[in-house]
């Protein structure tokens, strides 16, 4: 019996195969408001025929049926690619005709492929096996089945003359996934995958303690960081990195090393992760930017100055701040840069690790050039109030001193 809402209407994935074929018929039988989604590949010569049979099924019993077949070539990953053809009908379907949720028929044998497949790859997995519920493209996602072996449901389908199909292509061993199943699952007995399936909640249970570890605490923080072992790390990083690169995989390897930066003496380390995004240890704390810069602006007079970096009041702090002299050049830091206090030169740079400057602020920080003189640089302070100065700050949660 399944434990859905009687309230919601249902879009329910259906390949033809033992599996959907046994959820339609649950969904029959104990009344669920739903209809079908199908999509034919044409990978198999028996897909147009599948097709043809799931439409006479669902007309028989007056069960809305969504189809579609597929016209695009698929020349690379075919598992990934299908995927994207068939989620991409399913929302469109789902989103058109406001289903409340899609429903999957991933059984437990599924649940437990997908962990060993996780094993295999070594990878950091948000759930273990397959989760019950989840969102995907903006639908949410059911998979009430879970519970269920798959020698089950071919029982109750056959002693109950549910039609259904068998994919020939899924005894094949090209994928990760027919492997597993064909040369391992299929030689564990009721005992051994109960005992795989204990596992993997145990896993699950483990991989929720982490989550409430990292939740409750200051990702950001590498005394925190380095605190964590390197599994906790690994999530650490993954939570971090993704905010901005959303399919990045964070390996122990790269785990070891940041690990490594995190315990140098250096101030400032950049490591590189992927297009302009780095991962950036600065003073205490770990982040992930992208390392800009800006071009020079020159200015004829004293102005007001408004743009995605910073704002400054020219007309009624510049005089103040020293700058009477026009024209300036506003620009970033140039290596080899001096700036003069009370007679004598200073080197950029080392006011920059005076004043504990982040390393993707100094890429960006604004210095007043006159005559190739740098005539001002704005002061920085971490903890800078922008009540304290409206004139001048930087538009990148630092600001200025007055």
């Amino acid at each position: 019996m399944l434990n859905l809402d009687k309230n919601k209407k249902y879009l329910l994935a259906c390949s033809y195969g033992p599996d959907s074929m046994y959820l339609l018929e649950l969904l029959r039988n104990e009344g669920y408001k739903f209809a079908v989604a199908h999509v034919n590949y044409r990978f198999r010569k028996e897909s147009d025929e599948e097709e043809k049979s799931l439409r006479d099924y669902c007309y028989k019993y007056n069960i809305g049926i969504y189809v579609y077949v597929n016209t695009e070539a698929i020349v690379s990953n075919l598992e990934e690619e299908a995927r994207e053809i068939r989620y991409k009908f399913f929302k469109n379907v789902y989103d058109r005709d406001g289903f409340d949720a899609l429903l999957v028929a991933h059984h437990k044998d599924d649940n437990l492929e997908t962990y060993l497949m996780q094993k295999e790859r070594k990878n950091l997995p948000n759930f273990y096996g397959i989760s019950p519920e989840t969102m995907i493209n903006g639908m949410v996602v059911i998979r009430p089945l879970l519970d269920i072996y798959k020698e089950d449901i071919i029982k109750y389908n056959n002693d109950h003359k549910i039609p259904y199909s068998i994919d020939v292509t899924n005894l094949e061993n090209v994928f990760l996934r027919n492997r597993i199943r064909n040369e391992l699952l299929k030689y564990y007995n009721h005992y051994k995958k109960e005992q795989l399936a204990k596992e993997i909640e145990e896993e699950n249970k483990k991989l929720s303690d982490i989550k409430c570890k990292l939740n409750d605490n200051d990702i950001h923080s590498i005394d925190f960081l380095l605190t964590l072992t390197p599994i906790e790390m690994a999530y650490a990083l993954n939570d971090m990195v993704r905010e901005k690169l959303p399919e990045y995989e964070c390996s122990l390897r790269f785990v070891n090393e940041v690990k490594k930066v995190c315990s140098s003496s250096k101030s400032n380390v950049l490591i590189p992760l992927k297009d302009d995004f780095y991962l950036c240890k600065e003073y205490d704390s770990l982040s992930v930017r992208t390392m800009g810069t800006f071009e020079p602006i020159v200015v004829d007079s004293p102005c007001f100055i408004d743009n995605e970096l910073f704002y400054f009041d020219l007309e009624k702090r510049g005089e103040a701040k020293g700058i009477k002299d026009y024209p300036i050049t506003i620009r970033p830091y140039q290596k080899g840069d001096e700036y003069k206090i009370k007679n004598y030169s200073v080197p950029v740079n080392r006011l920059f690790i005076d004043w504990k400057m982040p390393m993707h602020l100094r890429k960006i920080w604004p210095l007043f050039v006159h005559d190739n003189e740098v005539i001002y640089i704005p002061r920085y302070q971490s903890d800078f109030n922008l009540n304290k100065d409206k004139y001048f700050y930087i538009k990148s949660c630092f600001a200025l001193k007055k």
